[in-house]
């Protein structure tokens, strides 16, 4: 072959190489609803192609992909601590807090809280708080009379503008110095971000 054939049939193969192949279209179906109910005739159902509807019929057409949902979850952050002993008088400790950023969660935590001194009476009084206190969101309370445990709980579900810290606090809530010797043991806090919250 002469050096001029060979040059066509490189140059040729170059512009092949540089065309890209079309995308494909998505398919899309039709099919053939019944008014009266709504359901597809299975019969009519089409790719690509257009079917007959009868009189009593309308045609519906919906492509292979559908659109995008919402967003699911799509981050989980968890912190846990343990034997954490809350003082007299009504003071909040912080048992677990999470440095979250911007956006919706849905975050849950609990407690186990013992009360180790069986003349005296606890109550236990724990709280998910965004931001500064009392920036309370959900709380929960129990009653311990003498030696004893209780697992308390939260859950809050909340959009969060701009990145927060939130924090599990806990108290002995009977404000008083001589009541309870309360601990707080096996603490988890989990928060999970979410694509969207729906208030109902």
């Amino acid at each position: 072959m002469t050096r001029t054939g060979w040059m066509t049939i490189m140059g040729l193969a170059m512009v092949l190489a540089g065309t890209a192949a079309p995308a494909a279209a998505a398919d899309v179906f039709h099919g053939c609803s019944k008014n009266a109910t709504n359901k597809l005739r299975p019969g009519s159902v089409m790719i690509n192609a257009t079917p007959m509807c009868r009189s009593t019929e309308t045609l519906r057409s919906w492509s292979e992909e559908g659109p995008a949902g919402p967003t699911g979850p799509s981050d989980a952050f968890s912190t846990f601590a343990d034997v954490t002993p809350l003082p007299k008088g009504g003071v909040f400790v912080s048992l677990a807090e999470l440095s979250l950023d911007a956006g919706n969660y849905v975050i849950t935590a609990k407690a186990s809280l013992t009360n180790s001194n069986p003349a005296i009476t606890a109550i236990p009084y724990c709280a998910i708080i965004r931001g500064a206190f009392p920036g309370l969101n959900d709380q929960t309370i129990a009653t311990i009379n003498g030696a004893g445990t209780a697992a308390l709980s939260a859950v809050l579900a909340v959009n969060l503008p701009t990145p927060n810290v939130v924090r599990f606090q806990c108290t002995n809530n009977t404000g008083d110095g001589s009541d309870g010797d309360l601990e707080a043991q096996m603490v988890t806090m989990v928060a999970i971000r979410v694509g969207t919250l729906t208030p109902q």
